[in-house]
């Protein structure tokens, strides 16, 4: 609620829609030059831009040289590490799917088909919680207790606690009360 306050006098300001012009448009994402010597782009509007954001560039840079604006291979590799740091990560290719349905345009296949390396990475997670490490017979058995919630509830009764759960959440992210 304080966060809808703190930004309640924006709301009225029309969204940014500047990738054209730092990211598709920019020099800097077309040559990995510009990294190895930051003050060649001195010259340049984004030179600012380019100091302060040096990382967030430099990934819009080699997602360029991998395969061209757009590309999600790049992401990848932190995607994998992410999950094997923290298990919900397993929401990033989710997320990042929607975001590329949502809000960017082009043709529907082309961009589906650039999602599968990261959505590629959805069982990492689950695999690594059921033991991949171990045989096949015991990493099969490790998965009943790893989708149990609890001993003492069964899965239909777990299952429709969940479900009550997930409507409070929902009703507290729109009405934070109780």
């Amino acid at each position: 609620m304080l966060g809808l306050v703190a930004y309640s006098n924006t709301l009225h300001a029309p969204f940014q829609w500047d990738e054209e012009t730092y990211i598709q448009g920019s020099p800097v994402v077309k040559d990995l030059g510009y990294f190895v010597d930051t003050e060649r782009a001195k010259g340049l509007e984004l030179y600012g831009a380019l100091k302060s954001r040096y990382i967030g560039y430099l990934s819009f840079a080699l997602n360029y040289a991998v395969g061209g604006v757009g590309l999600y291979v790049v992401c990848v590799v932190p995607a994998v590490l992410a999950m094997k740091t923290k298990e919900n990560a397993f929401t990033l290719p989710i997320v990042i799917a929607l975001f590329e349905f949502v809000f960017f345009v082009g043709a529907f296949k082309r961009r589906a088909l650039r999602l599968v390396p990261l959505l590629l990475t959805l069982p990492i997670i689950p695999l690594t919680l059921a033991g991949l490490e171990k045989p096949v017979g015991e990493a099969i058995e490790a998965i009943a207790p790893a989708t149990r919630g609890y001993e003492d509830l069964s899965r239909g009764d777990y299952f429709f606690t969940e479900l009550r759960v997930i409507v409070t959440y929902l009703r507290l992210l729109f009405l934070p009360v109780g």
